[in-house]
């Protein structure tokens, strides 16, 4: 049907936009070295991606997967230009990168490792004058997952992460194997 060959084009353009991300990465993190060699590094950090199949362990086509994986992209280069700039505003655009993709599939979780890491450099190099960011970034936090929890009542659907949860606990959503 139609509809498929659009989800799949869809799918394939947000692989390609996921690619990207992954290179501009690559290519942020060494640029110093030059422009010839962050192009090399931007290359070769995205063709394990460019080349890799979109299915889960499982062999199930994971439906939200290629939309959680370019919002984990935008919120790494996010993070790695907040430390590179010094830039509190990037470190809550990579906040919020990953709570859309905490809102694509809950099990995202693990991804608020990086706009964490982004804060704690600068609180280091700057101190509290971040602060103003640092609460404006828990409002924004507390307000998004208080939404899902009280309001669309994430942990009540009967859905295979909720079940997870409540047989689990947050072992599912911080496992290594499993994310």
């Amino acid at each position: 049907p139609d509809y498929v060959r659009a989800l799949r084009a869809l799918s394939a353009a947000l692989n390609v936009g996921t690619v990207a991300l992954i290179a501009a990465t690559g290519w942020r993190l060494a640029r110093n070295h030059g422009p010839g060699v962050a192009a090399w590094v931007g290359l070769l950090a995205a063709l394990p991606w460019a080349v890799g199949p979109r299915v889960v362990g499982t062999g199930n086509l994971a439906l939200m997967d290629p939309l959680i994986f370019p919002t984990v992209a935008l919120a790494l280069f996010l993070a790695v230009v907040s430390i590179q700039d010094d830039s509190a505003p990037a470190a809550c655009g990579s906040l919020l990168a990953v709570i859309a993709a905490i809102y694509l599939k809950y099990l995202a979780v693990y991804a608020l490792w990086l706009p964490f890491c982004a804060v704690a450099v600068l609180v280091w190099r700057r101190r509290w004058r971040v602060l103003p960011w640092i609460v404006g970034m828990g409002v924004v936090s507390a307000t998004t997952a208080g939404w899902l929890v009280f309001v669309h009542r994430a942990l009540e659907l009967d859905n295979r992460e909720s079940e997870a949860f409540y047989q689990d606990g947050l072992a599912n959503m911080l496992s290594l194997t499993r994310n």
